[in-house]
């Protein structure tokens, strides 16, 4: 701030002084800790490295500064100072200051538009963006304080994305999903869910709208979420639980993750994490069987892998010898079941129950059951055949896997299906029914040619499950989401 109003040719009218006297200010720190921190961080930066610029008015005026946002605890240093830049390790490890770029700055700033959204009907119900009016007037008739009912129905504008969604039933909304998502750095995104809960169908669209928020908050990477809930909304606590928000001084809070977690991408993560949100995951040693996160006191916590992929969902985890499988499904099924369809929708075409679950289930042959297993990553491929894009289109995690009698699928399985009837998908009396979630959508389908040329087709033409390696499942995921 000295420095702007020091070099500023009219201070009364200087838009970027202006700018940074609304930004928090950095605190004062004690001069005597500063003078010798900022001698060390030269000695560091500068002189042990034999930099020219060493002893410059530019190289000290730089390390004090640093000193003094390490000092005062700042979430990190933006600089665009090459030699700076070069030690970020360095500082880092030894000090525990951040230095980033200006170009990773702005690449850590959530979008202001909103990625396109498609409206969606149920039998009996529809889905569909609201307007600020109808989100204020439904808030305020269900007693929402003021400050819940500002925040969520607020006119779009310049350094916030928000959105809102209705799920109406005989003209009437009966359950709401908004989000709030500042333009800031280590800001969390704020969701609110609501439901009439005497809805014979509260619970599938609380499932609903969770998965639609929880997607769309992570188009741009990690982030910090915080629930807003509105009193009274027990089925939004419980549900929230499965979704890996926990509480803590009564804030309902998680990180989401929206991609997957893979050896390849598992450092740049960690960093946009630990800028983002003050969480940091170190890696992971060898085939370690856990996993750490680092909070942002500095503590570590120790969790098994599948507690960090609960934490961190959506996301599908490639941990050490983490195998998959890879099944066949038909295009006209794979609309439904994995959202896939890259085609209009339309509000007047009904869906089934299950493409607004965040559970759903896919049938096959019973001689499936010993490579459908709990807890391991299924890769949908989109059969050729039946006119889909012969490739793999979306990844899930199998929650269960049961042979059931096709005469009596239970109702749980039925409404997580999008077919109708199962008699085709085996020979035997039986069909398999794995349920499934944490469903993601691949970037970029990955195609036959593409499992061929890594050893990952299989001999049987997907005619039946396939298992992959743990190194395959990586190569698809970091295909798919082009890490290089």
């Amino acid at each position: 701030m000295e420095e702007l109003k020091r070099t500023s040719l009219d201070a009364s009218n200087d838009p970027l002084l202006s700018l940074a006297k609304q930004l928090p200010r950095v605190p004062k720190v004690n001069e005597t800790e500063l003078a010798s921190l900022a001698a060390t961080l030269h000695q560091l930066v500068f002189q042990g490295r034999g930099s020219k610029a060493a002893g410059s008015p530019q190289a000290l005026s730089d390390c004090r500064h640093l000193a003094h946002a390490t000092l005062a605890r700042a979430a990190g240093f933006i600089t665009s100072d090459g030699e700076l830049l070069s030690a970020r390790d360095d500082l880092l490890a030894l000090h525990g200051i951040d230095v980033a770029g200006l170009d990773e700055l702005v690449s850590l700033l959530p979008s202001d538009a909103a990625p396109p959204t498609l409206a969606a009907a149920g039998q009996g119900f529809s889905c569909s963006q609201l307007s600020s009016v109808e989100t204020r007037e439904h808030l305020q008739s269900l007693g929402a304080s003021a400050e819940i009912v500002d925040e969520f129905s607020r006119d779009i504008g310049l350094g916030y994305r928000v959105e809102r969604y209705g799920i109406v039933a005989n003209n009437d909304i009966v359950a709401l999903g908004a989000l709030s998502m500042p333009r800031r750095i280590n800001t969390p995104a704020h969701i609110l869910v609501q439901v009439r809960q005497t809805h014979q169908r509260a619970e599938l669209f609380v499932e609903h709208l969770f998965a639609m928020l929880l997607e769309r908050v992570t188009v741009d990477g990690p982030v910090g979420v915080v629930l807003c809930r509105l009193p009274g909304q027990t089925l939004i606590s419980r549900i929230a639980e499965t979704k890996g928000f926990f509480e803590i001084n009564k804030v309902s809070s998680k990180i989401a993750l929206g991609q997957p977690l893979t050896p390849t991408n598992w450092d740049q993560v960690s960093t946009q994490m630990r800028r983002r949100i003050g969480v940091e995951l170190p890696r992971p040693i060898g085939n370690s069987t856990k996993a750490v996160m680092k909070d942002s006191d500095g503590k570590l916590h120790e969790v098994t892998w599948t507690e960090l992929e609960e934490l961190l969902c959506p996301t599908v985890v490639a941990w050490p010898d983490r195998d998959g499988v890879v099944v066949s499904i038909e295009r006209r099924y794979a609309d439904e079941l994995l959202g896939t369809s890259n085609q209009s929708s339309f509000s007047f075409v009904e869906s089934q129950p299950a493409m607004f679950l965040a559970r759903r289930a896919y049938v096959s042959s019973p001689r499936n059951v010993s490579v459908m297993q709990p807890n391991r990553p299924v890769l949908f491929y989109e059969s050729e055949r039946s006119g889909g894009c012969g490739a793999v289109i979306a990844i899930g995690r199998i929650v269960d896997s049961l042979v059931q009698s096709k005469a009596s699928v239970s109702p749980d399985s039925r409404q997580r299906l999008v077919v109708a009837d199962v008699d085709a998908f085996s020979s035997s009396d039986d069909v398999l029914v794995s349920s499934f979630d944490n469903i993601l959508k691949l970037p970029r389908p990955f195609s036959r040619r593409e499992l061929a040329s890594i050893n990952a087709w299989g001999s049987n033409n997907l005619q039946a499950a396939t298992l992959i390696t743990a190194d395959n499942l990586r190569r698809v995921l970091d295909a798919a989401w082009s890490i290089a």
